[in-house]
């Protein structure tokens, strides 16, 4: 199956859905909409065995290029609107780009004792997926590599001095205007969920330094939220849903920027996690065109475990660091999750190429 799908008849629901959404103190309703962009195949459920790995959407299954309109209307309209007028103003949805992904391993450890020889496999999407023969092969997974007890109760991968190096290429549409403003959300998060954090860890409320953090995490939060979003007015491939959801991104952080000069000492706590849920209300993006970076562990060319790295958080921006993923070029650690048929021992039902079976349970 391609990667991409389009689809020339696009649907559009009648109906009453509506959803509130609160801006300051006023209160408004929006019809749903998603304008003409791609939406990922949810994996089939046609089969109950199907493991929960899969059923979460760690087995990608393809993309569907879709425009979804909700309408109220008060009777039913059978016409049917001749689209090929809609062919150039989609069309620039199409228009792909080259990503580059590269991704070195620097040490495996605390690895359970694998009789077999193992490796790791990074994938997006089906590129450096090596199981599915319909796309061009990629250097996409390491060499096989045996593991080695540590002396202690865990074992590891002797690379030593010879670190292996994995490159995947992929072609992609070009959403960087949307990931820019994603990343910009999530470092403005990240950084007031620390300062929360340190806030709640001071327990004596008498502690000069439960004041000295609160107007910490004040100063960062005012600084962060002054940092303006992408404008998606003048971006030729923003959708509506884009330029909606930068007007409310944006009205939130002028307001959070107005509350963090005008806050007072107390109920720190309370206040600080009320914004902080928020801010994670507008962090979803619906318009996700990027896949999960999967990385994988195989033994005996069956899938036993795995990392799933959100695209966004990898992605590079020359628009800066801001706008840039936070694991971007950055070393990271990195927790696999195990299947069921290694915690039982190898005993279990057989897992087919490119399946995984899931559990909640980390490598540790």
């Amino acid at each position: 199956m391609e990667d991409t799908e389009p689809v020339h008849e696009q649907p559009r629901a009648c109906g009453t859905g509506v959803g509130p959404q609160e801006r300051g103190r006023h209160s408004c309703l929006l019809l749903s909409q998603f304008e003409s962009g791609f939406w990922h195949f949810p994996p089939f459920l046609n089969n109950l065995c199907i493991p929960d790995s899969v059923r979460d959407g760690l087995a990608y299954r393809g993309r569907v290029f879709l425009e979804l309109i909700t309408e109220i209307k008060f009777h039913q309209d059978s016409t049917i609107k001749d689209l090929s007028h809609e062919v150039t103003r989609i069309e620039k949805h199409q228009n792909r780009q080259k990503y580059g992904l590269c991704v070195i391993f620097l040490s495996c450890t605390m690895m359970p004792n694998f009789k077999d020889l193992i490796q790791f496999e990074v994938s997006i999407g089906h590129y450096g997926n090596k199981m599915d023969l319909n796309y061009k092969p990629l250097v996409s997974s390491t060499q096989y590599s045996p593991v080695i007890h540590d002396g202690n109760i865990y074992h590891y991968v002797p690379w030593y001095d010879t670190k292996p190096v994995v490159a995947v290429t992929s072609n992609w549409e070009d959403i960087s205007f949307r990931m820019n403003c994603l990343n910009l959300l999530h470092f403005t998060r990240d950084r007031l969920k620390v300062n929360l954090d340190i806030l709640k860890s001071i327990r004596n409320p008498k502690d000069p330094a439960l004041l000295h953090q609160w107007e910490k995490l004040l100063r960062e939060l005012a600084e962060d939220c002054k940092h303006p979003l992408p404008c998606m007015t003048d971006q030729p491939k923003a959708t509506s849903l884009d330029r909606k959801r930068w007007q409310l991104r944006s009205l939130l952080l002028k307001e959070l920027a107005q509350k963090a000069k005008q806050a007072k000492p107390r109920d720190m706590v309370a206040t600080g996690e009320d914004w902080l849920y928020r801010l994670n209300a507008v962090l979803p993006e619906p318009q996700m065109g990027l896949p999960d970076v999967m990385i994988w562990l195989l033994a005996k060319e069956q899938r036993v475990a795995y990392a799933q790295v959100p695209a966004h958080s990898v992605l590079f921006s020359p628009a800066g660091d801001l706008h840039s993923g936070r694991l971007c070029g950055k070393i990271q650690t990195l927790f696999l999750q195990v299947g069921i048929r290694v915690l039982r021992g190898g005993q279990g039902p057989e897992m087919p190429p490119g399946e995984v079976l899931n559990s909640q349970d980390p490598i540790l």
